[in-house]
């Protein structure tokens, strides 16, 4: 739910396993859209590779490659989605959850994102929400 800044997890029928507080984008326009996507990848320990939006004239974008581990951008998981670059992740920053701080995925912190990894596979659905 991208109002209540929530994500709520259900068994196969349809119980409540998990509700976490999570961040989305500070940015409105990239919220992802509502509707229903699934998890597409589930890494444990995933390492993050950024590359700046902006260079400076006559230079080249250099990557980085931040190693895995708890002060990792993305934390200590990701559940990657069908939606591209959009991802439910951990985050070294729990005071931050619960805002709207993101650069567009749904952020955790790492324990809560370890928990809801845990809890997905590969296809599992999930529908974004107003």
């Amino acid at each position: 739910s991208l109002s209540r800044m929530e994500i709520t997890a259900f068994d196969e029928k349809g119980r409540m396993i998990g509700l976490f507080p999570c961040s989305i984008a500070a940015n409105r326009n990239k919220l992802p859209p509502a509707g229903e996507i699934q998890v597409k990848a589930i890494v444990s320990a995933p390492n993050y590779t950024y590359t700046p939006d902006f260079v400076k004239p006559g230079r080249r974008a250099v990557r980085h490659i931040y190693p895995p581990g708890p002060n990792n951008p993305v934390g200590a998981s990701w559940i990657g989605l069908t939606l591209p670059t959009y991802g439910i992740h951990g985050t070294p920053y729990p005071e931050q959850i619960g805002r709207a701080e993101s650069h567009g995925c749904f952020r955790l912190a790492n324990w809560n994102a370890i928990r809801l990894r845990r809890m997905c596979d590969v296809g599992t659905s999930v529908v974004i929400e107003e």
